[in-house]
C-alpha cells in the first residue's frame, strides 16, 4: 500500500510535470485526469474482485489503481471528461 501511495504521488511530478509546460491552464486538466483514471480502475478493480471472490482484494485494488496511472500516461491531457458526441 505505501508503494502504491508513493508511486499514485509521484504519478503527479511526472504526468502534470512533463506533458505541458507549467504555463498554460491544461496542466490542472492532467492532475484530474490522472487521479480520476487512477480512482475510477482502482474502484473497478476492487468491485470486480469483490463480486468473484466475496471479498475486496487490497492488492489487486492497489494494482488496478496503478494500471489506471499507466493507461492515462499517455492521452492525460487530451481525455475529455463530461461531454457529449
Amino acid at each position: 500500500m505505501l508503494g502504491a501511495f508513493i508511486l499514485w504521488f509521484g504519478w503527479f511530478g511526472f504526468n502534470p510535470g512533463s506533458t505541458l509546460s507549467a504555463h498554460e491552464l491544461r496542466i490542472s486538466v492532467i492532475a484530474v485526469n490522472t487521479n480520476l483514471c487512477a480512482a475510477a480502475a482502482a474502484m473497478t478493480a476492487m468491485l470486480i474482485t469483490w463480486k468473484k471472490f466475496g471479498k475486496a482484494d487490497v492488492v489487486m485494488t492497489v494494482n488496478g489503481a496503478i494500471a489506471g496511472l499507466v493507461a492515462i500516461t499517455a492521452p492525460c491531457a487530451w481525455v475529455a471528461r463530461g461531454q457529449q458526441l
